[in-house]
């Protein structure tokens, strides 16, 4: 279950968009239907979630109590109710059970796909840089064995790079997330680029964010990692072309599960700020 939003029109708060009340669920009459709503959301969600086992929980207690009440289980099919109701019942349960069962593994194995995707995207850059070093390493060595041939041996000194003294300002961030941000592979061939922001929190909170970045936002995307259940997701480009919106019903964001977020674009853009939604 999701939306997709694409420049609402929304206006009035922080980067012009519309925050979401959370509610505190006590006081207000409004904020008791609220509140009421949110439970019935991060149930509902929880069931979802794990409905794949629960299927089979049931259909395991269902084939138990056969096997013990054979007589009861027969008095029963001798009302027409009974007779067509439990079969249906049952097959509806294993049906919708295998199903969720084969949407969250699709979507498991997409997270991973992408992970190791970034990974690799990692392991490269780390490549680059170790072999930059031993190159380094080796003009070092073949200057210094040069300079000692030489009668009147001058000092020669390897050109690097001036260290920087000044200090990068940390991103304006809501309470409680810590990010991380780097280039990933656009898999869509409209945009050439792809930033690969992960949000992790150090407690639960409410997975709804405005993601302010340096340019044009084309298309946003986004999980969170070891989750495939999710309801009440609206994932698109805010009232300005620079804001990526991401808000997640349910789950919540939690320290066991980051959100990745994948912000695809026509130039190289990075994340300015970020505040919640």
């Amino acid at each position: 279950m999701g939306i997709r939003l694409t420049h609402p029109t929304t206006t009035g708060c922080s980067f012009g968009l519309q925050r979401l009340v959370q509610s505190n669920c006590r006081g207000v009459p409004d904020d008791a239907e609220v509140c009421a709503v949110q439970r019935f959301t991060r149930m509902f969600g929880w069931l979802y979630e794990h409905w794949g086992g629960m299927s089979q929980l049931i259909l395991l207690l269902v084939a138990f109590v056969v096997s013990i009440r054979p007589k009861a289980i027969a008095q029963l099919e001798e009302r027409p109710l009974w007779k067509i109701g439990i079969p249906l019942l049952v097959g509806i349960i294993g049906i919708t059970g295998y199903i969720t069962s084969e949407s969250g593994s699709a979507s498991l194995k997409s997270q991973l796909n992408t992970m190791y995707q970034q990974a690799r995207i990692e392991a490269t850059k780390d490549d680059i840089g170790n072999l930059t070093s031993h190159i380094d390493s080796g003009f070092t060595s073949v200057v210094a064995a040069i300079a000692s041939i030489s009668k009147q041996q001058h000092p020669v000194t390897i050109g690097k790079k001036p260290e920087s003294t000044s200090s990068v300002p940390p991103l304006p961030l809501p309470p409680h997330i810590t990010i991380t941000q780097a280039r990933g592979l656009s898999t869509k061939p409209e945009f050439q680029f792809a930033l690969q922001v992960t949000i992790q929190a150090d407690q639960q909170i409410p997975a709804s964010f405005a993601i302010e970045c340096t340019g044009s936002v084309g298309d946003v995307a986004a999980f969170m990692v070891g989750k495939s259940a999710y309801l009440e997701v609206m994932l698109g480009v805010g009232s300005k072309p620079n804001i990526a919106l991401v808000h997640f019903g349910y789950p919540p964001l939690a320290p066991q599960s980051p959100m990745v977020v994948t912000i695809f674009s026509k130039d190289d853009i990075r994340v300015k700020a970020i505040a919640p939604y």
